[in-house]
């Protein structure tokens, strides 16, 4: 993941003269066997690291290689006394995510007593992985001023529904003269909600997925509370139009629906 702001200034001067237009990101290695190397090249997906659970499951690291710049090697004198005098250490850089593996006899375990987790057999691609990646719940505290100019929290949950191809759903809390809003979006489609009246449809592109892992990896780098210096304003208006707008499955939440553009 990426490091803190302490962890990127203590970073050798070296380190950041050679890497001063990359994105600097922690890394721990993994022992595996060649065969899982070869799965990785091949875009496959591998199982590692098993670790008990508290019941009658375990957990496991569900990894895949990144697209670009994944694989890198060099050699240097093995530090056993064995027979081989020289290691060619080959490395891997993979996404990863954590999976829950029932144990024989016991096909709940991981419904039961991990829900937060995908089951380890449902991960079978880079897509399936992704989509297993993003939490399925991030809770932020966003800063914002009240009208005597007095600093104020805002409330905001990200709701990540894995299902059918994902969809999002995020919460705002009534706050100054604004309502309780909702937002329940999917790749193509948004229903906005504000207060208790009907729903408004958008067409949008606005991808789920992304939002919850973008949402997750702010909160890890700028921590619960979002300042006011961290945030930029975006006023935009809803124009009515006279489409009939079809609204089905997750997203399908209101009683009465119109529809608009931005």
């Amino acid at each position: 993941g990426p490091l803190t702001k302490n962890e990127e200034n203590a970073l050798h001067s070296d380190i950041k003269s050679r890497c001063s237009n990359s994105n600097v990101e922690r890394y721990v290695e993994m022992p595996v066997t060649k065969e899982q190397t070869e799965d990785l090249k091949n875009g496959k997906i591998i199982l590692v690291g098993s670790k008990s659970g508290r019941s009658n499951c375990e957990l496991l690291t569900a990894a895949t290689r990144r697209k670009y710049n994944s694989s890198g090697c060099w050699r240097w004198p093995n530090p056993d006394t064995s027979v081989k005098i020289w290691v060619h250490h080959i490395i891997t850089s993979v996404i990863h995510v954590t999976c829950c593996r029932n144990l024989p006899g016991f096909p709940n375990c991981c419904e039961d007593d991990y829900p937060e987790y995908c089951e380890c057999e449902d991960i079978v691609d880079a897509i399936t992985l992704n989509q297993c990646r993003a939490p399925i719940r991030t809770e932020i505290v966003a800063e914002d001023l009240a009208e005597n100019g007095t600093t104020i929290s805002v409330k905001q949950v990200f709701s990540y529904n894995r299902d059918n191809g994902g969809s999002m759903k995020i919460d705002v809390e009534a706050h100054n003269d604004y309502e309780k809003s909702t937002m329940n979006f999917n790749d193509t489609t948004t229903v906005l909600q504000r207060g208790d009246g009907p729903c408004t449809v958008i067409n949008t592109g606005i991808p789920p997925l992304q939002i919850a892992l973008d949402a997750a990896e702010i909160k890890k780098a700028h921590g619960e509370q979002i300042s006011l210096y961290d945030q930029t304003r975006q006023d935009v208006v809803l124009v009515s139009s006279e489409e009939v707008p079809e609204v089905s499955g997750e997203l399908d939440t209101c009683q009465n629906y119109t529809s608009a553009t931005f």
